[in-house]
């Protein structure tokens, strides 16, 4: 690595970041997630508060095709609870 860096012994090594500025990845929540998540603000909290990752898939569970309005529903309600009980235990 030092060849590499060009580096050597009592010199100072240069970083250089090759990646742009990143763009903040924000998930599309769908009304059935919003209309659970507006009715306790600390639950809207909670999930602002995870990763992008975890966010998206919650959403994508949610919203998966050939799923009925009242069957996204049932799925957000569940998913939600399913990932409170386990950041939060019994």
């Amino acid at each position: 690595m030092q060849a590499g860096g060009h580096a050597s012994e009592g010199t100072t090594a240069e970083f250089v970041s090759r990646t742009g500025p990143t763009k903040k990845r924000v998930v599309t929540v769908p009304a059935e997630l919003k209309r659970i998540l507006a009715e306790d603000r600390s639950l809207l909290r909670w999930f602002e508060a995870l990763s992008y990752s975890i966010r998206k898939w919650l959403v994508d569970s949610v919203t998966q095709p050939k799923k009925s309005a009242a069957a996204r529903v049932r799925a957000a309600a569940e998913q939600v609870g399913e990932q409170l009980f386990f950041c939060h235990g019994s």
